[in-house]
């Protein structure tokens, strides 16, 4: 379905534009600087680090518990040079430098934080993995196996769920993202549909409402369903994984990265954003982050995270400043949630910008 068509069967798509009042686009920020070499990982394989020590310094000269070697950055004659315990971190002890598998490059080889990102990147991540395995992450994230079948079934699934959204049927729920803000190329872009009834369909039960799928290198590896009532909104069409960030295709190495709760606010901070900034989520303020995702975010410099002004949100929001410098807290200038400010009249665009000017980001 193109735009056109999708703003043809729906008039009012057409763009009449609202006034808004305007709002400030926010307060500043009170968090810790950022440094590129602080770590939010180092490696999804824990004895990456080390081959790449010893790939250049050779292997160490005085081993024990803990691998000690000549450090390359001062006349060392005593090896003082190791790994921290769970092998993710180089330090020395005699001229105190440290770092991660990115600090390490970018020290030896000159090169800058990108580049160094990109040799440790490098490896393609399959969405099909052939066994299940749990890497160490950030918090309680794990990889989860995926089966192609299931995969290829929901793609035809959420392909004619994006076509219903133009039915008459579907109106109401045209009308509910319209009031979100997003716009229909939006929605044709991230191919979110309608399902108009609880039903199986190629083998999969759904239930009735918005349809939201997740991609994985052009896989569909969940649907997500917005649904018009009950206690859940949100519901999974069983045998989803949601391994790594939706809308985590986008991302451009070395730009900040804005984290959102949900799809809908991803999806709206994307449609106003995605010039200036990478816009993702987990899918929630309680989901962490497994290894596809960490590779998805290694790259960026910066990460601002502007969840719900809950205790979920807050809570969500703590865990990433905890787990890296990197990580500024944004607050949302009004109401609770991008969309809320988007609704009384903010400019989410000139938000962004505020941010990250306020946050000492300037585009390379």
């Amino acid at each position: 379905m193109e735009a056109g068509e999708f703003v043809s069967r729906f008039p009012s798509f057409r763009g009449e534009k609202r006034k808004r009042k305007r709002i400030p686009g926010g307060r500043r920020l009170r968090t810790r600087s950022f440094h590129l070499t602080e770590p939010m990982i180092t490696t999804a394989d824990e004895n990456l680090l080390e081959a790449l020590i010893v790939s250049d310094l050779g292997q160490p000269p005085k081993r024990g518990r803990q691998p000690f070697w000549l450090c390359p950055f001062h006349d060392d004659r005593n090896p003082s040079l190791t790994l921290t315990p769970d092998r993710r971190h180089w330090k020395c002890f005699g001229c105190g430098r440290s770092g991660d598998a990115i600090a390490w490059l970018m020290e030896r080889q000159g090169c800058s934080f990108k580049d160094a990102v990109a040799q440790l990147g490098n490896q393609p991540l399959s969405p099909f993995p052939r066994s299940p395995r749990t890497h160490p992450t950030l918090g309680r994230g794990v990889d989860r196996e995926f089966d192609p079948d299931w995969s290829r079934r929901a793609e035809t699934l959420s392909g004619e769920c994006a076509k219903a959204l133009s039915d008459g049927a579907a109106k109401r729920a045209r009308v509910w993202l319209v009031n979100r803000g997003l716009r229909p190329e939006t929605l044709v872009r991230w191919q979110i549909g309608y399902n108009p009834q609880d039903a199986t369909r190629h083998g999969l039960w759904i239930e009735r409402g918005i349809t939201i799928p997740w991609f994985l290198q052009r896989e569909v590896t969940a649907i997500n369903v917005r649904r018009p009532s009950g206690d859940d909104k949100y519901r999974l069409v069983k045998g989803s994984s949601r391994p790594g960030l939706y809308l985590g295709q986008e991302i451009v190495p070395g730009r900040p990265t804005l984290l959102l709760e949900g799809e809908f606010d991803a999806l709206l901070g994307w449609q106003a954003g995605r010039d200036l900034i990478n816009v993702a989520t987990l899918g929630s303020a309680t989901a962490r982050p497994d290894r596809t995702a960490i590779f998805q975010l290694i790259t960026s410099p910066l990460i601002l995270v502007a969840y719900d002004a809950d205790p979920a949100g807050k809570a969500g929001a703590e865990f990433w400043r905890g787990a890296t410098a990197r990580v500024h807290r944004l607050p949302i200038p009004s109401g609770k949630d991008i969309t809320e400010f988007h609704q009384r009249g903010g400019d989410i665009s000139r938000w962004i910008r505020a941010q990250l000017r306020l946050a000492g980001y300037r585009p390379v």
